[in-house]
């Protein structure tokens, strides 16, 4: 029976990356998807990006990777990690990453890098992700504009607009709600008790839902449904895997080759 394997952030961290793949022993047939934030922060970019798009893997989008296809367009700020990618490399990583999704729904499971909103039913979560898959697409350049725009709380959206602004941060970047709606705050939960943490607010969405983006979570057991799988490897922590039927977790330690 092939299987599915989930990776979660990278961030760059290529022979780490190559461990965890040797570990997995993974076969002709068995399906990689990665959770998002391939790159950046960590030094090896083009080393990941060629090696899961010659393996034929498939990732939801994160905020970073979003980053990558800002700079990729000549529109974001100038980021030291990216340097030295060719214009070949940029047109190769830029047309595979704008084949990729926000969210995927595979084996009964969600599949997203940063959350979903309580308030979405599946079929929101999913329509959402489509909107913005169509925007990333057809106008790459304003759906990055929205990555920029602070998101209103989503019951307080009323234009198309407002709703792919809150859609994006929350695929891309939510962690924390307070109580006037999204939060910027990091770190871990004991850090921010005053604050909820959008996996345990009560969801309509009934599935499964793996997510990374998180690193001070390190992929441990959280709520039941939710599985996390940042083990922050480019702040010294472990590469974490998931296989999907199976539910075992596979966990690398940080190779000193991807150290900055």
């Amino acid at each position: 029976m092939s299987q599915v394997f989930l990776v979660g952030d990278v961030h760059g961290c290529f022979y780490t990356l190559d461990a965890l793949i040797n570990q997995l022993s993974i076969q002709a047939g068995d399906q990689l998807l990665m959770i998002g934030d391939l790159v950046g922060k960590g030094p090896h970019t083009s080393l990941v990006l060629d090696k899961l798009i010659d393996m034929g893997a498939d990732t939801v989008l994160g905020n970073h990777d979003l980053y990558f296809i800002e700079w990729m367009l000549g529109v974001g700020k100038v980021r030291s990690e990216f340097k030295g990618i060719t214009s070949a490399g940029k047109n190769k990583y830029l047309e595979w990453f704008l084949s990729q999704q926000f969210c995927i729904f595979s084996n009964h499971v969600l599949i997203v890098h940063a959350g979903i909103h309580y308030a979405w039913s599946l079929d929101e979560a999913l329509y959402w992700a489509e909107q913005l898959k169509t925007l990333l697409v057809s106008n790459p350049k304003q759906l990055l504009k929205y990555m920029h725009q602070k998101p209103k709380p989503w019951e307080e959206c009323q234009s198309q607009s407002d709703k792919m602004i809150a859609a994006l941060y929350v695929m891309t970047k939510l962690r924390y709600f307070n109580q006037k709606g999204f939060s910027e705050a990091t770190g871990s939960l004991d850090e921010h008790q005053d604050l909820q943490p959008w996996f345990k607010k009560k969801q309509r969405i009934a599935c499964q839902v793996v997510f990374g983006h998180w690193a001070a979570l390190k992929a441990r057991p959280i709520n039941s449904g939710f599985v996390h799988l940042d083990g922050g490897v480019v702040y010294g922590g472990d590469l974490v895997a998931y296989e999907l039927q199976s539910g075992v977790k596979t966990r690398q330690e940080k190779d000193l080759r991807d150290e900055l």
